[in-house]
């Protein structure tokens, strides 16, 4: 009866990544490096929570959970063009990178248009 659980969790666990389109990864113990991604992630987030000393447990709990919603809902990255995990996970992160195409290209004609004119008018002095 018990290995026959076993065997049911080991499946099941081995169903969930690939049901969410990902794999599973493998790494050794005490090799940071072969690991790198998920080690870089923890040096962010040290690097940022040790910023402030904590008096208590639960402070550290707080901060740490602020951290994490800030990198995955408002940080961006430039791995990922310049946008946040969750626009990337939600399929808008081309809608964001158009809106900043188009906000670009306004910007430059309008620094076109000032130039110009400014040129205009130094040239009827």
């Amino acid at each position: 009866m018990v290995s026959r659980i076993r065997r049911t969790r080991r499946e099941q666990y081995r169903r969930v990544p690939q049901a969410g389109g990902h794999q599973t990864h493998r790494s050794f113990p005490y090799h940071p490096q072969a690991n790198g991604k998920i080690e870089r992630y923890h040096r962010t987030i040290k690097g940022e929570i040790n910023l402030v000393p904590h008096e208590m447990p639960g402070e550290l709990k707080e901060a740490i959970k602020a951290f994490v919603d800030y990198y995955n809902y408002g940080r961006y990255h430039e791995g990922l063009g310049n946008v946040t995990p969750y626009d990337v996970y939600t399929g808008r992160h081309l809608e964001v990178i158009q809106k900043r195409k188009e906000a670009k290209s306004r910007t430059l004609r309008a620094r076109k248009d000032d130039n110009r004119i400014a040129g205009d008018k130094g040239n009827d002095l």
